[in-house]
């Protein structure tokens, strides 16, 4: 019998449409509408007359016949190829707003007012302290950059006007060192992050330094381009110099790899929208805690429980506590398969939680029956903390104040603080 094999799907045919862009989506593409269906088209803008190649719900603007009144030059050369990056191309006033309603509009679907949302705290555009770098080579030539949008092709950068100056300085030499790890791979991704006292590196894929020398080549490049600490698949491979980051005024060694708030900013007026609620508090758990960006400052004024899943957040959580003598008791628990109960839960006088962008629905029901007088909840996805929100309402808590944090500059991201109070 032959052998069968899968076969890839056939691409949908596409063809040349002119349309009006009418709003800008939830993932930041224009939306037009043709023949009763929508198509979502990459760097357009509302009031824009597009010609548009359109495939299935996916068009690729092709040229421009009437400009909106909403757009504006993009400061990075690569807007409009780089897929990183989904508003460059549109007016301040205009991407405020925008980023406002989608808060606002995701809460009024679970049936919250929209009043209770605060003014947005917009971070800087250079500011992002991470980024993941796509790496290919081919024909001889390495490619270092970020997908174009829905696409597996990659844009060679040699700018980019979101990184803190730290990470786009240093561009030169992540690309010198991604052509010396090419000697022995060819496709990989590159996570680069910007610590207080230089660049930390995290390669992701398949990447075999087994071979004759491999090792001493790619670990002398990663020295020369004065990189603190070297790491494949989050197992750390060489370090030169302890990568730290500061959450607050304390700092901290985190493992290869480990989540990060996307700015310093960004994780500051987190921060502070969680203590301007507190009020003499005395035990606060803190769930999906991380490497502790919001436990070790909070361990200052008093006592911590933290709780997450991942086993080398906790260590490194442990080893900061331990050496700052912080009033921080990290505990490894999978909060999705083994959500804290009520009766665990009200031992304590508040909540943080800042669970992945899916939520944290099991958990935030577990919450809902407790008697915790407040809880604090952090999100990167309005549609799931609306979700969650409804559930805490529902077991008889009061959402009461929302705040919005663009630390996701020109993406259709935001992050969100939710202040809860039990009535």
């Amino acid at each position: 019998m032959a052998q069968s094999r899968r076969l890839r799907p056939r691409a949908k045919p596409s063809q040349t449409v002119t349309a009006s862009i009418d709003a800008i989506g939830v993932r930041g593409d224009g939306v037009a509408r043709v023949g009763g269906r929508t198509i979502y088209v990459p760097f357009t803008a509302p009031g824009d007359v597009a010609e548009i190649e359109a495939a299935g719900e996916r068009g690729i603007l092709k040229s421009l016949s009437k400009k909106s009144d909403f757009r504006r030059e993009p400061p990075c050369k690569h807007c409009g190829q780089c897929g990183a990056c989904a508003l460059q191309h549109v007016s301040e006033d205009f991407y405020k707003n925008w980023k406002a309603e989608r808060v606002a509009e995701a809460i009024i679907r679970e049936g919250f007012s929209a009043d209770i949302v605060r003014p947005v705290i917009f971070c800087a555009a250079a500011s992002r302290r991470r980024a993941l770098f796509a790496v290919r080579k081919k024909q001889g030539n390495v490619i270092l950059g970020f997908h174009e949008r829905a696409s597996r092709r990659i844009v060679d950068i040699e700018e980019c006007h979101v990184m803190t100056p730290a990470l786009a300085a240093a561009l030169p030499a992540l690309k010198d060192f991604a052509r010396a790890v090419c000697e022995y791979s060819d496709a990989f991704n590159l996570l680069a992050t910007a610590c207080e006292n230089g660049i930390d590196i995290n390669l992701r894929g398949t990447v075999d330094l087994d071979g004759p020398g491999a090792f001493a080549d790619v670990s002398d490049a990663a020295r020369e381009a004065d990189f603190l600490r070297l790491a494949i698949n989050n197992e750390t491979l060489v370090e030169f110099k302890t990568p730290v980051v500061s959450f607050g005024e304390i700092s901290a060694v985190i493992p290869p790899g480990a989540f990060l708030q996307a700015s310093r900013r960004g994780e500051e007026a987190i921060l502070n929208a969680i203590t301007n609620e507190l009020n003499g508090e005395s035990r606060i758990a803190d769930l999906f805690c991380g490497c502790g960006s919001f436990s070790l400052p909070l361990s200052k004024q008093t006592q911590v429980k933290a709780y997450d899943s991942e086993r080398r957040a906790i260590h490194s959580l442990q080893k900061t506590a331990k050496a700052g003598g912080l009033n921080v008791v990290p505990q490894r628990r999978d909060l999705f398969r083994n959500s804290l109960t009520p009766l665990e839960l009200n031992e304590f006088d508040a909540i943080v939680i800042d669970p992945p962008r899916a939520g944290a629905a099991a958990q935030a029901s577990e919450i809902a029956k407790s008697a915790v007088p407040l809880v604090i909840s952090v999100s990167c996805n309005p549609s799931t903390f609306a979700r969650d929100a409804s559930i805490l309402r529902d077991g008889g808590y009061e959402l009461t104040k929302v705040t919005p944090v663009d630390q996701f500059v020109y993406s259709p991201h935001i992050e969100i603080a939710g202040v809860f109070r039990r009535q």
